[in-house]
């Protein structure tokens, strides 16, 4: 219970402090954005206390499965930082700063490609931009896709290295994959199996759709442009997270698809064997 009661509040203020993360590290901006993070700081902070301070599943997948989570939380918020960082360059110069823009910059050029998804998201910047505030998108936005491309090979790198998630125990489909309904009818393994193909299919192309789906929106409405430092950073962090993040849990469910069928294929070997008198 103590155990349990800790974790979770150790989890629910790391969310909040990530959350309200880039506020602090940024200039005071005018008007309600300030309080706005704070309320969202704390509702989140209240959702994930509860998710894990209860023994039964609702949101949260794979609770009982690390590193999953933990890699996820730390390529969001190794984005959210690093950003941050960025943008604060300019009126609050660091060392930190300056290599972050440093190596953005560099992989800005190298993801700058036709047809690349930094491209694509370049088409959303207005005619009139300033080629400084297009660069430092494109830049910004490089770093992002990076951070979630290594955050996806880092996972397969423990999936095959460390025999996630066999090494951590028994698991438990019920409690690590609570979205996934077991209860319809059919053979779980090959829903699972579509159910993790879809994922990874939809988290590659996500990247490149997303900047169609805007660009065709800004033609009815009118030029879409971040609003502010705070729009920048959370609108570039799950553009290159969400999708990244989807592949990851497509390779997961197929992962334990695929030890469901190996636990099968024992059991029936197990069963055909007959002992010897």
């Amino acid at each position: 219970m103590i155990v349990s009661l800790t974790g979770a509040l150790l989890r629910a203020t790391a969310t909040a402090v990530l959350i309200a993360l880039p506020t602090v590290l940024l200039p005071a901006s005018t008007g309600g954005a300030d309080q706005i993070v704070v309320l969202g700081a704390l509702l989140a902070s209240v959702l994930v206390f509860l998710e894990y301070n209860t023994t039964y599943p609702s949101i949260i997948e794979f609770r009982h499965a690390p590193p999953y989570n933990r890699l996820r939380f730390g390529a969001f918020g190794l984005t959210v930082i690093a950003l941050a960082l960025i943008l604060r360059q300019p009126e609050v110069p660091s060392i930190g700063g300056a290599l972050l823009r440093e190596l953005a910059s560099m992989l800005g050029r190298m993801l700058d490609f036709p047809f690349s998804p930094v491209r694509l998201l370049l088409l959303l910047m207005p005619d009139g931009a300033a080629p400084a505030q297009s660069e430092l998108v494109r830049d910004m936005a490089a770093l992002s896709y990076a951070v979630s491309i290594t955050m996806v090979v880092l996972f397969m790198a423990v999936l095959r290295g460390l025999g996630w998630p066999a090494r951590t125990g028994a698991f438990n489909v019920w409690i690590n994959l609570p979205m996934l309904s077991q209860t319809a009818n059919g053979d779980i393994v090959p829903r699972m199996q579509i159910h993790a193909l879809l994922n990874i299919l939809l988290g590659i192309t996500l990247p490149f759709f997303l900047p169609g789906v805007a660009i065709t929106a800004s033609a009815l409405t009118g030029a879409i442009t971040p609003s502010g430092p705070q729009t920048m950073i959370w609108a570039l962090t799950l553009w290159a997270f969400l999708p990244a993040g989807l592949v990851m849990r497509g390779i997961a469910i197929n992962r334990i698809a695929s030890m469901i069928l190996r636990k099968r294929n024992r059991g029936s070997t197990a069963a055909r064997t007959v002992p010897a008198a």
